[in-house]
C-alpha cells in the first residue's frame, strides 16, 4: 500500500510538537514535550511563526519597528533622528547632553493581551489542517491586538488642527524634513481629503503605484485604517510622519494557549501573546484632527 511508505522529504514532528496537538485534542498536559508559562501551554515555534511580517497592507505592524525581547521587562535603545549629529570634542565638553541626546532608553514592560479564538474542541478534533488553522487564527487575533495598541500609540504624537488644505500641507511640511514620511490615516479623513482640491483645482490624493492605498498625498504614501483604530466612528484623524521611529513594539516570541469555558460551558480556546508598545522617537510624527477649526 503506498499509503504506508514514509515521505523523506516531509519533516518529522517533534515530540514538543506531537505533544502540543495532543494537548490541544484531549486538554491533556503531557509533562515532557510541551512549554507551560502562566498564561498558559506555549504554541511550538514550528507551528507559529510569530515575527512573520503581514502581507496585508493595511496592517500597521508592518510599518513600524519590532523587536523580539527575551525578557519580560528592559530598556530599548531608541536613536533620536533629528539629535543624531557629530560633534566635535569641544562642543561635547560645552554641552554634556549632546552626547546623551542621541541615544533615548525606551522602557518596556511587556503586557498579556488575552482573547478567544473561534475553535472549540469539536472543531479541533475534527480538523485535518489543525496547525493551518490554529496558525490562521492567531495571527488575526495577533495582528488586531497589534493595530489597536499601535493606533493608541500614534495618537499620542504632537496633536494639530486642520481645517484647511493649507493646514494640511503646514502640518506635512515643516518639522518632519528629517524623517521618511507617510501618511496613516482613518477612512472618514481619506473620505474628506478626497473630496479636496488644490489652487488649481486637482485633486490632493494623486495615484501612486508604490502606496498601499494606491494614493499619495502632499508625495508621501497613504496607508487607510479604520476610523476605530485611530479614535471612535466617523473620526478624521491622520498621523503624518515616520511610523517606523515613531513607534516600537517590544514582543516576547512566545504565544500561549489554554482551554476555557465560555458562558454556554463549551470549551473554547483562549489564547495570550505577550507585548508592549511604545513612542520611540516623539518628533517623529504629528497627529491631526481634520475638520476642526484651527484654534479651536
Amino acid at each position: 500500500n503506498n499509503n504506508m511508505q514514509i515521505d523523506p522529504n516531509k519533516k518529522q514532528e517533534t515530540t514538543e510538537v506531537r505533544d502540543f496537538i495532543h494537548y490541544l485534542k484531549t486538554a491533556e498536559k503531557r509533562a515532557n514535550g510541551i512549554t507551560t508559562t502562566e498564561a498558559g501551554v506555549v504554541i511550538p515555534k514550528e507551528i507559529l511563526d510569530i515575527q512573520k511580517v503581514p502581507t496585508d497592507v493595511r496592517n500597521l505592524s508592518a510599518v513600524i519597528n519590532r523587536v523580539s525581547v527575551t525578557s519580560g521587562m528592559g530598556t530599548l535603545p531608541i536613536l533620536q533622528k533629528n539629535t543624531a549629529r557629530l560633534t566635535t570634542a569641544e562642543e561635547r565638553a560645552e554641552n554634556p547632553e549632546i552626547a546623551n541626546a542621541v541615544l533615548k532608553g525606551v522602557d518596556y514592560k511587556a503586557h498579556t493581551y488575552r482573547g478567544a479564538l473561534p475553535l472549540s474542541m469539536e472543531m479541533v478534533q475534527d480538523a485535518p489542517n489543525l496547525k493551518t488553522l490554529l496558525n490562521t487564527y492567531v495571527q488575526e487575533a495577533k495582528e488586531l491586538t497589534e493595530q489597536y495598541q499601535i493606533g493608541k500609540i500614534l495618537q499620542t504624537a504632537t496633536a494639530v488642527s486642520a481645517s484647511t488644505t493649507d493646514d494640511l500641507k503646514t502640518a506635512f511640511n515643516k518639522g518632519l524634513a528629517n524623517y521618511d514620511r507617510q501618511w496613516i490615516v482613518t477612512e472618514s479623513f481619506y473620505n474628506a481629503v478626497d473630496l479636496l482640491k488644490d489652487g488649481n483645482g486637482r485633486y490632493l490624493l494623486q495615484d501612486s503605484i508604490a502606496s498601499a492605498s494606491g494614493k499619495s498625498l502632499f508625495g508621501s504614501n497613504v496607508l487607510i485604517v479604520a476610523d476605530d483604530v485611530l479614535g471612535a466612528d466617523g473620526d478624521a484623524k491622520a498621523f503624518v510622519g515616520d511610523p517606523k521611529a515613531f513607534v516600537v513594539e517590544a514582543m516576547r516570541s512566545d504565544v500561549a494557549v489554554e482551554w476555557d469555558h465560555n458562558e454556554n460551558f463549551e470549551r473554547i480556546l483562549a489564547v495570550a501573546l505577550r507585548a508592549d508598545f511604545k513612542a520611540a522617537d516623539t518628533n517623529a510624527g504629528k497627529f491631526i484632527t481634520y475638520g476642526v477649526p484651527a484654534g479651536a
